[in-house]
This record gives structure tokens, sequence and C-alpha cells, in this order.
């Protein structure tokens, strides 16, 4: 019989990014499996196929483990865990060279990711000089053990035909991650593939930075996508990744190997309800099912998107009680898509402009910004005009957006949660060869200045432009309370050929609002005193075409709505 090889695990402490070198491991599982044996294992999303093997080595002393029948020439798996490590997962070739068993990283597969050495496996084969040496040399295979440490990251699908392929960003990130030290031989990289339905687990192969070793791999419903766009292939809300799968992964890993997630993205498009990973949309209930699009809690089965109410109390998180038990203590939760909601961008845009440099909380300023392409197909166009202070606009404006998608998690997560602070939008490039997003400090220069001054924080922004929503919620305790004025109203004009969609809303300072046809640019403010009583002044807001035809309590409440005929043309007040 060849002389077998000896295997010999390793404790690996990290401190700084730096690891060092212990004594051997005596603790560890190792399994040693025929290459039949682990092919008919199995995956599910949030467990590794490689879990269930039972040991097939004891330990001896020192790290060493001898097997309990030794290995002969052909296609092995190694698989080596240990309670708060990360595995080891390498395929091994065993064969008989003179008598000694030779050992090579891989398999005859060609499946290249699967196939590579792990950085945290060393291979040593030896060979006797003489054929009647003794004692025979044996070759070694050395296994370090790392602290369990795993980033898990999503990427969404392009579903406008730009072509963009969101897993470059999540491999790019990766990559960069590696590069800096953040990424160590022993770390779980965890991708979540929606355009391929796949839950990829790599660690870190030897060779170059872009060198990954896949020991792991899940295909969601056990059948691969056609096509990635879901324009040529229709997303199927059973069988494709979604929001919800990420919720599932973490979950699992919360309950199986709780404050090991060091980081978790998402690569999308997103808005501040959250990523946008399909572009699907909740059901409001027009077409008689259920309205979930106005329901606080319940999601609709068929939206893979994420949903700002994902982090409300009592709603999905219910479902996943270990997702929040994932995270290191100084993990985080990043999304790297768009905030570029277009009306407030312009807002802080025009706020910077008007008043600077004293920027007064208290000063009224004139904000004006024109829409085009409505999700209503009928309107040409929407122009809103609104006279404001930073003090509305901080708390009707800037206030409730922190508290969307982002600010929702970094609040039920208790921990740090980055994105697009609201108005700025992200952006594409390339670092070092690899995909990245970020969010442009030229072009956003005035959204950057208007958060680092009014919320403090400058602090709160990381090295990619994206901000910690933990720290700008924490900022709106500053928030003052809006002065009242009479001039402050907002006027929405919204242009159609349709006479019933060409609407013009005005809504004035003490809540009153009314609704007129549009007509021309008429409507105007007029400052007053002793219009209705001596010594005091306001405004009056004039529109043409109309008069008081009704006034309604328009909610049950005691709200008025007054609605304008435009039957006749003197103006009204």
């Amino acid at each position: 019989m060849a002389t077998t090889f000896r295997l010999r695990v390793i404790d690996v402490s990290v401190t700084a990014g730096a690891a060092t070198l212990g004594g051997g491991e005596a603790g560890a599982t190792v399994a040693l499996v025929t290459r039949s044996v682990a092919d008919a294992a199995t995956s599910s999303l949030g467990t590794g196929f490689y879990e269930g093997f039972a040991a097939t080595h004891v330990h001896v002393s020192d790290g060493l483990y001898d097997p309990a029948t030794p290995p002969t020439p052909g296609e092995w798996l190694l698989v080596v865990r240990a309670a708060t490590r990360c595995p080891v997962v390498q395929r091994l070739t065993v064969a008989d060279d003179g008598g000694i068993l030779q050992v090579k990283a891989g398999w005859g597969s060609r499946q290249a990711p699967r196939d590579l050495q792990a950085a945290a496996v060393d291979i040593v084969n030896f060979k006797a000089a003489k054929a009647n040496a003794k004692p025979a040399l044996q070759s070694m295979v050395a296994v370090k053990l790392f602290p369990r440490r795993e980033f898990v990251f999503m990427s969404g699908t392009e579903f406008h035909g730009a072509g963009t392929t969101w897993r470059l960003f999540a491999e790019g990130h990766r990559n960069l991650l590696r590069q800096a030290g953040a990424i160590t031989d022993g770390d779980l990289v965890t991708l979540l593939v929606c355009e391929q339905r796949t839950r990829r687990t790599f660690v870190k192969a030897t060779g170059g930075a872009t060198a990954w070793l896949v020991i792991d791999e899940f295909l969601k419903s056990g059948t691969p996508r056609n096509n990635p766009n879901p324009e040529v292939e229709k997303v199927d809300p059973k069988s494709d990744l979604g929001v919800l799968d990420l919720y599932h992964y973490l979950d699992s890993v919360g309950g199986a190997s709780p404050g090991t997630v060091q980081e978790a993205s998402v690569f999308s498009h997103a808005f501040f309800d959250g990523p946008i990973l399909w572009d699907t949309f909740q059901d409001d209930g027009s077409s008689g099912g259920t309205n979930f699009k106005s329901d606080p809690l319940k999601r609709d089965p068929a939206d893979l998107d994420g949903r700002a109410k994902d982090w409300t109390a009592g709603g999905v998180m219910q479902s996943f009680p270990n997702l929040s038990k994932s995270f290191a203590g100084a993990g985080f939760l990043k999304t790297w898509g768009c905030n570029a909601e277009t009306r407030i961008g312009q807002m802080i845009r025009q706020a910077q402009s008007k008043l600077a440099p004293k920027f007064a909380r208290d000063a009224p300023f004139d904000f004006r910004t024109t829409e085009t392409g409505s999700a209503d197909p009928d309107v040409t166009s929407v122009t809103i005009q609104e006279s404001m202070t930073l003090a509305h606009m901080l708390k009707a404006e800037i206030d409730p957006r922190l508290r969307f998608y982002n600010g929702g998690a970094a609040t039920f997560l208790g921990r740090r949660v980055f994105g697009a602070p609201p108005g700025a939008g992200s952006n594409f490039g390339t670092k070092a060869g690899s995909s990245v997003m970020f969010v442009n400090e030229q072009e956003n220069g005035p959204i950057f200045s208007f958060y680092n001054r009014e919320l403090s924080a400058q602090p709160a922004k990381d090295a990619d432009g994206y901000y910690d929503f933990q720290a700008l919620l924490q900022g709106t305790s500053s928030f003052p309370t809006p002065t009242w004025f009479t001039e402050r109203h907002r006027l929405i004009t919204k242009r159609s050929a349709k006479p019933t969609k060409a609407i013009t809303h005005v809504r004035v300072a003490a809540g009153g609002f009314v609704v007129r046809p549009t007509a021309d640019t008429s409507f105007r403010v007029e400052a007053h005193k002793d219009l209705v009583d001596v010594g005091q002044s306001g405004h009056l807001f004039v529109a043409r075409l109309g008069d008081f035809a009704r006034i309604i309590d328009a909610d049950g409440a005691g709200n008025p709505a007054v609605f304008l005929d435009a039957r006749k043309t003197p103006d009204a007040g």
C-alpha cells in the first residue's frame, strides 16, 4: 500500500487584518469523502452541501488527523469545520507516485472556479531520494482555520435594456476589499445573483486578487433563467431570487453563526423605498385584488423588490427572527443604488443657491421644478411651485425620507446602514481594474454640503460617498419647528390633453386646498394688510377661471376642499 499523506489543521488568529498562525486545532471535524458522495449532497439557500458530512479522521496530536480508512488514488473532497471558524472545502486529486500518495488541488472537471486551491490550504508533496529511503517521506496537506467571518452581497437585474450586469459590481467590491486587506484568506464571500437565480459562496484562492474558489452553489428552483433580462424573460416570483431571499440567507447565518456578517450589500437600482432588484410592483387593489401598496405591513407575494415597510415592527421581519443576529458588532448593511428623487434633489440645490451664504432656517425662498415622464402617460408635465423655508423643508421633506428603507433598517437593526442621501444618485466607474459604484462628490456637491451642514453629517459619509443613515437620523433631533407664515403654499400644475387630468392643486399654510382645471399661469400671491381684520397682515392667493362653486368636507374630518367652477371667469382669491 502506498504511503498516505498527513493532514494537519492549524488555528489562525486575526488582529487588525493581520493573520497569525497558532498551534494545531484539536476540535475540528475533518471529513474526506469521495467525489461521488460529494456530488450526491445538496445545498439549500441557507445551508452548504458540505455541512452534513461526518468525520472520517481523528485527532492524534498538535492538529494532526489520521484517517480511519486511508484514502486511495482518486478524486476526493476535503471538508474541515470547527465552531466559530470558517469552513474549508477543498477538492483534491490523489495519485500514487512510486509508492507515495501525491496530492493536488482540484478534480478533472474543468470547473475552474471549483477546482482552484484555497488560500487557506497548503499542499506539499515529497518524493524519496532513493527507492529504499527510510522512513518514506509523506506529503502534507495543511488547513488553516480562520475566525468565522462572512460578507454577503446581492446583485439585481437590468430591467430597462441598459445592459448593466450588476453582478460585476459585487465582484469588483469583493476584489477591492481583498486588495485592501479587509477580506482574509479564510473569509466567506456569498453572492446572491438575481439574474442567475444563484447563491454562490467563495473563499480566496491562491493567485491574484481576482482568484476566488467557489466552495458552494445553490440554484433556486433548480432551473436557470434563459435570459437575465426581465423584459425578455418575465420575472417568476416563485423561482427568481428577491429581497426576501437576502433576508432568508441572513436569517440562516444569524441562527447558525451569529455575529459573523461583516457587511451585507445590495448592488442594484434603488430609490427611497429600497433596492429595485426587478422593478416589480405592489398590487394597489385597483383591479380587484388585495391593496398591498397601502398595507403598512404585508408584502405583495409577487413583489421581489425592497420596501421600507420591511423594517416595520410586526411586519415581514417576524419571519426572520435571527436576521439581526447575523451581523458582527461593527457589521453594516449598504444599498449602493440611487436615492435620486428629482424633486428633492432640485429642492436641495435651489435652497443651497437661494439661501447662501447665511442659510437661515426661517428665511422663505421659492422652489420651482417641472417634471416630465409622469407615471400617468396622459400627463405631459407636472410643475411644482412652493414657498417654504429650510425649517419646512427639513421637517416635511427630508425627515420622512430619512426614515424610509435605509433609515427604517438602521432603526430596526440598531446599527449602521449606508445609502445615497435623499436627492443623490449613484454612478458607475472602475478602480484598480474592478467595477465600482459610488456617489459622485463633484456632481452632488450641493447635496453633500446641505447634509454636512444641516445634520453635521460629514463624519457619517464613507469613502464611496454613501451616508450612514443611523447617524443622519440622530441629526434630525436638531430640526426646528417651522415658523408659520401666511405666504407658505404649494402649487402643483398638471398639464394634459385630457381636460379631466389637467388639474391645478393649491395648498396653503392653514392646510386648506383648492383644486381647479389647469388654465394659464395667472396664479399669483398678493401681500395684504387690513384685508380682513384691522392691523392684521397676510397673503391672498388669486387664481383666474372660477368662483367658489362648492365647498365639501373632503376627508370626513372637517378639512374642507374648495373646488372652483370654470364656467365663470372672474378671479377667485
